[in-house]
């Protein structure tokens, strides 16, 4: 029970991978939250879920899908928004439960960088490319 009216749930999931003690391969390593807001932009609560590696995500999707069932049950009226990096699988699984998707800052931040280099590709225009980052 929570003591404000919670207007937008955040759905957020992320990827690590992780290399294989037991040989030369990497396995994804998957976390994800649900952050539950207020009117104001208050956070009230966050579910925090998380996943060893594994072969696929299916138990971790699962787990995630449990948990947004739940909060879809006591909070239909939400707004829903996803936040991810840009890996399509992410977005695959958040189109399906959120009504808008979101790129995360920290790679938002990469792109920009990207787009000033290449609108100043210039060795000396670093002056210009950081205004981008301002």
């Amino acid at each position: 029970t929570l003591d404000a009216a919670i207007t937008t749930i955040v759905i957020s999931l992320d990827g690590a991978m992780i290399p294989m003690a037991d040989s030369a391969s990497y396995r994804e390593a998957m976390v994800g939250a649900l952050s539950l807001y207020d009117s104001q932009g208050e956070r009230q609560h966050t579910v925090y879920l998380a996943a060893a590696p594994e072969y696929g995500k299916a138990e971790f999707k699962q787990r995630m899908e449990r948990e947004i069932a739940r909060i879809k049950q006591q909070f239909p009226e939400a707004l829903y928004l996803g936040i991810a990096d840009g890996a399509s699988a992410n977005w695959a699984f958040l189109e399906q439960h959120t009504e808008r998707q979101l790129i995360d800052f920290f790679h938002a931040t990469e792109y920009v960088a990207k787009i000033a280099r290449a609108a100043h590709p210039q060795a000396k225009a670093k002056a210009k490319r950081e205004r981008w980052h301002s």
